[in-house]
């Protein structure tokens, strides 16, 4: 402290406290704490400040049956997730996150377009929930094979290679074979 300066705590500036477990905020016009210094002034000072508790959300724990369902519409499994649901925040379980599913042998992924679940607390929210997802088989990587006959100009064959490849790509997609790079 300087004389003739006077000090100020800012109650705002406190923060907030937890105590036996439970939080607690400064409350609403508390009062900041001005010091003045003097020749006189003890090296203690007390400040009273109120505090409030802060409300703890309300929350729920809700199981998520998941319905796996396949093109046709049947449905070819099922999952289930557990999510704590919280007032005042929307819960959202994202499609794209649920990853490749083998089932009976075949690969499946969730079809594009498969909506997300979003979960909102309500007073009457149930503890189960219900949500459907598309899946479509992954398709199976097909072999990709060149045949290639060496040739002189006058016909006269010199060697025969193959090459392939089983790199995954769209139906009617080209693929490039280098010389020197995929044969010599």
């Amino acid at each position: 402290m300087v004389e003739g300066k006077e000090t100020v705590l800012k109650a705002s500036e406190l923060g907030n406290r937890v105590i036996d477990g439970v939080e607690y905020k400064v409350a609403e016009g508390a009062e900041d704490l001005k010091l003045t210094y003097k020749e006189n002034l003890s090296d203690k000072a007390y400040w009273a400040v109120p505090l409030k508790k802060v409300p703890v959300a309300a929350s729920k724990d809700v199981t998520v049956n998941i319905k796996f369902y396949a093109e046709d519409g049947k449905t070819i499994a099922e999952d289930y997730k557990t999510v704590k649901v919280v007032e005042g925040k929307e819960t959202v379980l994202k499609a794209s996150e649920l990853g490749n599913r083998v089932i009976d042998g075949v690969e499946y992924k969730v079809a594009e377009g498969a909506e997300d679940l979003k979960l909102t607390y309500k007073e009457n929210l149930s503890d189960k929930a219900y949500w459907a997802v598309p899946l479509k088989k992954v398709s199976e990587a097909k072999e990709t094979v060149l045949h290639l006959t060496f040739e002189t100009k006058y016909g006269e064959v010199v060697d025969k290679k193959t090459v392939s490849t089983t790199a995954q790509g769209a139906e009617g997609e080209a693929w490039t074979f280098m010389l020197g790079t995929d044969f010599q």
